[in-house]
């Protein structure tokens, strides 16, 4: 998995996400990957094999500098000359690093950073002759950053994006940084660069906040308008040119200091060598920059900002008991009172258009011209019924376009399949809305096979899957793939091991009593606790920062070897100083290839960091004294806790010395006992950086689930207490039995030669076997000798006698 940053013009292409039907910059990025080998020709087909992600989705016309892409592919020498070998002039790639096997471009950015490059004559007042001279002064520059200073903050941007509804909870943006720089003077005119920072940005956002600014500022608009913006109401704002808009910086705090740091990954920063690189392209560009700066003035902003007086900067022109054809009279009855021949006309009507999306602005140009050639004093009907003759002969004009006539065909041949669609429109009116919530649960792991779901087993999610289809949560097609509705658990504890905060995410219908529905269809040891909304791509295991697990356990476990392990056993201070020394050392980043199964000295993932490990104070439960040991770590491998706590325990009993723990970091594979599952319960799942992004932004909630502390601890009182207390006491005794097999083990080097089908007490019993069994024939070697010997001396006897 790599990260590749690449810098482009976006002069001439529709964008930068791909189409089959226009130019864009993944169409041409994609080619050249495939020219070179790097991906293969089915991931050309279908990028989502090869895992690929923009993290922008750039406009038509929009430039970047540092685009950032993510996706898997073949690691060949020179991979960034060969790139650029085929690729356009004004796309280049300026470097890419390797990253985590799960890093995600869009789901992984912190913050984006946009500037937008505009003569100042744009903001010349609507009196002044706009030309190629103009000079702004330092209280136009001023009244400028007042202006964007507004934006900053959380705000419901509806009025400054499209395709939105004004309900939409997505239409709330944090703002970082928005300001204009001071302006210089570039082929004798002076420009300005605008720098904007937020966490993500719409649909056409920054080009309506640009225009709304520059509206603003020359006087076409007062300067409360962008108060009325931030209503729910539709306001009519001019969007600004796309061409002087460029992607200059992707941010990646949160990655970089997770894993820019750990040895194995690199920081997602620009370089010494990258800024170089940077600076060579920029200069390779010069002449891309004067193609911006030429169509800047020349074309887009000068004929802008002539359309800037067509706008109403009000809210929507046409009234909710109003029809079109009113509306049209209405019009023509404004331009009447000015003349039809006038500037105000033009304005009119083209305010009427920008009011009136679903007419366009052409179609109303029509509607003029004809309107125009007839006689003002009319009557309302005939003006009315003019007008609405234009709209419907435009309407059968586009009936009869070639793509219209195609589509046509298409639904008559749909038709003629009645059955088929009865059924899936059927399907399509069953099937709600679902939306991203994450469940808060707990459970007590005995007598299930893990929390992962495995087809034939009894496990935690099983259970929960079919629960959440009896409720109506989830349909039959995601219970029986679950990935459709993008479910995900945050730990995947073990057989045995329960949980007082497990977490799971999925897309979920918001039905009515969601929890209570859920724990209807759940046994008693299985508990929905909580729910809540969260982000529309949330991944509860991705998003997770830390794990904290505890290990349950009785204190007689740390009873010397050559004392009586028994219930009456009393741990004292110093033993649980002793201990905490121990535990004390796996804090940091080590490598844990000896505490987990089926990895290798040399893989990467097995260097996890520990945060905090120790051993509370002892408590007594049902006459056994019990102690609970508390590990947070980012992660934890299969076996990993247990085998740490098994480690442990075994060097404060004295079968084996405390320089067993350094060995262990070595790469020889170290013979380690892995304590029973049965105590070890997951206590908390950590989302500090989602908290701290998204917990306050008003509209979603933070993931701490204080409020259920009291039902969590009743949960453990009830039912992972007492399974450990009883199955020490009176059922299997567990930690008892496992204690008898510490003795077994050599805590030392394995021996290579042994079946690698078994397990570590199988090895041991394997070499007693085979001592035995050489024994057992060296004894029947002695025995034939003997046996031999005897004969030989009663041949002797018989020859002599």
């Amino acid at each position: 998995m790599v990260a590749i940053c690449i810098a482009y013009s976006g002069v001439g292409y529709f964008g930068m996400q791909r189409s089959w039907e226009n130019k864009t910059i993944e169409g041409d990025l994609f080619q050249s990957l495939k020219k070179t080998e790097a991906i293969l020709p089915e991931q050309y087909e279908s990028p989502q094999y090869c895992r690929f992600q923009r993290c922008s989705r750039t406009d038509k016309g929009v430039s970047a500098l540092r685009q950032i892409v993510s996706l898997r592919i073949r690691l060949i020498d020179n991979l960034v000359e060969k790139l650029n070998e085929n690729l356009p002039q004004y796309i280049r790639v300026i470097g890419y690093k390797e990253v985590t096997a799960g890093f995600n471009a869009h789901k992984e950015c912190d913050a984006r950073t946009y500037s937008y490059t505009l003569p100042t004559f744009a903001f010349a007042h609507y009196t002044e002759i706009t030309t190629e001279s103009y000079r702004a002064s330092e209280s136009v520059i001023r009244s400028v950053n007042q202006i964007l200073s507004q934006f900053k903050g959380t705000h419901h941007f509806y009025n400054f994006t499209a395709k939105k509804s004004a309900d939409a909870k997505s239409c709330f943006r944090i703002i970082k940084e928005c300001e204009c720089s001071k302006p210089f003077v570039r082929d004798g005119i002076e420009f300005v660069v605008i720098k904007l920072k937020g966490n993500s940005f719409m649909y056409h956002q920054i080009r309506k906040m640009i225009g709304l600014t520059i509206a603003m500022v020359r006087g076409h608009c007062p300067v409360d308008t962008l108060t009325k913006a931030w209503s729910k109401e539709r306001i009519d704002i001019p969007i600004a040119p796309a061409l002087g808009l460029m992607l200059e910086k992707i941010h990646y705090d949160r990655y970089n200091k997770w894993y820019g740091g750990d040895g194995l990954h690199e920081a997602l920063l620009m370089q010494k060598k990258m800024k170089n690189r940077i600076l060579f392209i920029c200069k390779v560009f010069r002449l891309f920059l004067n193609d911006i700066f030429f169509y800047l003035i020349h074309t887009s902003m000068l004929k802008w900002l002539r359309t800037l007086h067509c706008h109403s900067y009000d809210f929507s022109f046409l009234s909710p008991d109003e029809s079109w054809q009113q509306a049209i009279y209405r019009a023509v009855k404004e331009v009447e009172n000015v003349g039809l021949k006038t500037h105000n006309s033009d304005m009119a009507f083209r305010r009427l258009a920008t009011s009136f999306h679903d007419i366009g602005l052409l179609r109303f140009i029509s509607i003029k011209q004809s309107l125009t050639s007839a006689t003002m004093s009319s009557e309302p009907e005939t003006l009315a019924a003019t007008a609405s003759k234009r709209v419907n002969d435009s309407n059968t004009n586009e009936e009869n376009t070639p793509k219209r006539i195609k589509l046509d065909e298409n639904n008559t041949n749909n038709h003629s399949k009645d059955g088929n669609n009865t059924e899936k429109k059927e399907i399509k009116e069953a099937r709600v809305k679902r939306k991203m919530v994450a469940l808060l649960m707990a459970y007590s792991g005995q007598g299930y096979l893990g929390m992962q779901r495995n087809h034939g087993v009894k496990t935690i999610e099983d259970d929960l899957l079919q629960s959440l289809l009896k409720a109506g949560a989830i349909y039959p097609d995601q219970y029986q793939t679950p990935q459709y509705c993008r479910f995900q658990r945050s730990c995947r504890t073990d057989k045995g091991v329960s949980a007082a905060r497990q977490i799971v995410s999925l897309k979920s219908a918001l039905i009515e009593n969601l929890v209570e529905k859920i724990n209807e269809n759940l046994p008693e040891q299985i508990r929905v606790l909580g729910c809540k909304r969260v982000t529309g791509n949330f991944n509860c295991k991705t998003a997770c920062d830390a794990r904290t697990y505890s290990y349950t356990l009785p204190t007689f476990a740390f009873a010397p070897i050559e004392e009586q392990t028994n219930e009456n056993f009393r741990a004292s201070e110093s033993v649980i100083t002793s201990l905490n020394e121990i535990l004390s050392q796996y804090k940091g980043s080590h490598f844990f290839h000896n505490f987990t199964a089926g990895r290798s000295a040399d893989d990467a993932s097995c260097q996890r960091y520990i945060m905090e490990f120790k051993c509370g104070t002892p408590f007594i439960q049902d006459g056994i004294e019990l102690a609970v040991i508390i590990v947070k770590g980012q992660s934890f491998m299969l076996h990993q806790i247990r085998k740490m706590v098994g480690l442990a325990i075994a060097i404060v009993r004295g079968h084996c010395l405390s320089d067993t723990l350094t060995k262990a970091w070595c790469p020889c594979r170290i013979d380690i006992p892995i304590a029973p599952g049965l105590g070890l319960v997951l206590e908390e799942v950590h989302y500090d950086y989602y908290n701290k992004r998204y917990g306050s932004d008003g509209l979603h909630e933070s993931l701490v689930w204080d409020e259920f502390n009291e039902d969590i601890m009743k949960f453990k009182e009830k039912f992972i207490f007492p399974t450990i207390v009883n199955t020490e006491k009176k059922k299997n005794r567990t930690m008892l039995n496992w204690l008898s097999t510490l003795c077994m083990h050599s805590y030392d080097l394995r021996d290579p030669s042994a079946p690698k089908t078994l397990n570590t007490i199988g090895k041991m019993y394997y070499s007693l076997e085979q001592k035995k069994q050489d024994d057992l024939k060296k004894n029947n070697e002695q025995a034939n000798e003997s046996t031999s010997t005897s004969i030989e001396a009663t041949e002797i006897d018989s020859i002599e006698t």
